[in-house]
């Protein structure tokens, strides 16, 4: 696989298509195109450029499939090549779901709670021990909600921590 910068211009497979495309079918597109423009220059002119165009497609054969040529000089279109295997895309929950991932899914489930409870309770157990030091509503919110965000950087931290120190299963 190439970067889509080394790929080289993007109208390469339009170039094989019209190189695929005899010079009297090219004609007949281009004449078609021409009367279309020519019959209506209103609103419509747009969806009969595109139907003609459909039309000539689907009377070539190629159905804006893209033409290939292979070496023996014979065609065939994108819905001829034979298939091949694909794999399932891999997400979270499918690489959590195996064997070898379960601990790691509890010790993620486990520091997503944590993260999703401790932040909570500090600030609300924060802004209830102050209530007695700080008169001001406003600045002890201010007081809870920078312990609720050094809560949620010390349970991150743990985290990384613990993957961290974590024992590779990995059989050498």
């Amino acid at each position: 696989l190439k970067p889509f910068w080394l790929k080289g211009p993007r109208s390469a497979p339009r170039a094989r298509r019209r190189a695929a495309m005899s010079p009297e079918e090219a004609k007949a597109k281009a004449e078609a195109k021409a009367k279309a423009e020519a019959k209506g220059k209103s609103a419509g002119a747009t969806e009969q450029v595109t139907t003609a165009t459909k039309t000539e497609e689907k009377a070539e054969g190629t159905n804006g499939a893209e033409v290939t040529s292979g070496g023996g000089g014979e065609e065939r279109t994108d819905a001829e090549k034979p298939d091949e295997p694909t794999l399932p895309k891999a997400t979270l929950a499918r690489s959590l779901m195996k064997q070898e991932n379960r601990n790691v899914a509890r010790v993620f489930a486990a520091f997503a709670a944590t993260l999703a409870v401790v932040p909570v309770i500090g600030i609300i157990g924060t802004e209830r021990l102050l209530r007695s030091v700080v008169t001001d509503s406003a600045a002890r919110w201010s007081y809870s909600g920078v312990v609720a965000v050094l809560l949620v950087n010390l349970v991150m931290g743990a985290y990384v921590l613990w993957c961290f120190f974590e024992e590779d299963d990995v059989s050498s």
